[in-house]
């Protein structure tokens, strides 16, 4: 995956169509590559166009949508409901985690820019859809099948490829943004997103807990499994 042309372009149009100059960069782990990747392209085109990055505006999510909600509402009441032109995401998992952490601090949709990373089906489906770089899935996989034919003809050989990613322009940067009473709605869409995700989480929670306690052969072994379910999240 090209994690830096598509991040480059999209942060361009942030900066020279919605005139954003002031952003809060959440990323994935400190030492991930791709996330040091996308954030170099974002301060890239910051420097290119006079503007840089504060320290106090690089967060972390580490890719995790419930952990985005924490650290995003932690920063916004630190900066006393002062918000930022955008909040650039290095993945669209945080940006829905962002956008819902500032829903729960009272921040209305309308106000707030947001843009992510992959093209996920569910940032499209959310609401506002979630503005992102696309890493070129479709010719991801057309390379694939190309090179999957090439080694049942030829034999296994490894070949390194990277697509060329692309910004891919929703609603959520401030294009086409909804209005009135379809901000409601959205509020609806991404509220029962955040429904859906609990859902998951509850029922992998659930199967983790089954799996455990089905391991459980002498009852000198039970507290262990509490200890287990004090220790999950």
């Amino acid at each position: 995956c090209d994690n830096y042309h598509g991040m480059h372009e999209l942060v361009e149009h942030m900066v020279l169509q919605h005139h954003v100059k002031d952003i809060v960069y959440i990323g994935g782990p400190a030492d991930n590559q791709e996330s040091m990747l996308r954030k170099k392209a974002m301060t890239d085109v910051l420097e290119k166009y006079g503007h840089s990055l504060a320290t106090e505006n690089i967060l972390c999510g580490n890719w995790n949508y419930y952990e985005t909600q924490y650290v995003v509402m932690d920063w916004y009441k630190k900066n006393q409901g002062k918000l930022p032109d955008a909040f650039v995401c290095a993945n669209d998992v945080m940006a829905m985690g962002c956008y819902v952490g500032l829903s729960k601090c009272g921040v209305a949709i309308e106000d707030v820019k947001v843009t992510g990373f992959d093209s996920l089906t569910s940032g499209s489906m959310f609401s506002p859809s979630i503005t992102s770089v696309d890493p070129g899935w479709e010719e991801m996989a057309r390379r694939s099948m190309e090179h999957l034919f090439y080694c049942m003809d030829n034999g296994d050989e490894v070949i390194y490829q990277t697509v060329e990613s692309h910004g891919d322009i929703r609603e959520s940067c401030g294009c086409y943004h909804k209005k009135g009473s379809e901000l409601s709605d959205g509020r609806e869409i991404f509220l029962g997103y955040e429904r859906m995700v609990n859902s998951s989480y509850l029922g992998g929670h659930m199967c983790e807990l089954s799996n455990f306690w089905s391991d459980i052969r002498r009852k000198e072994d039970i507290p262990k499994f509490f200890q287990y379910v004090l220790s999950t999240d």
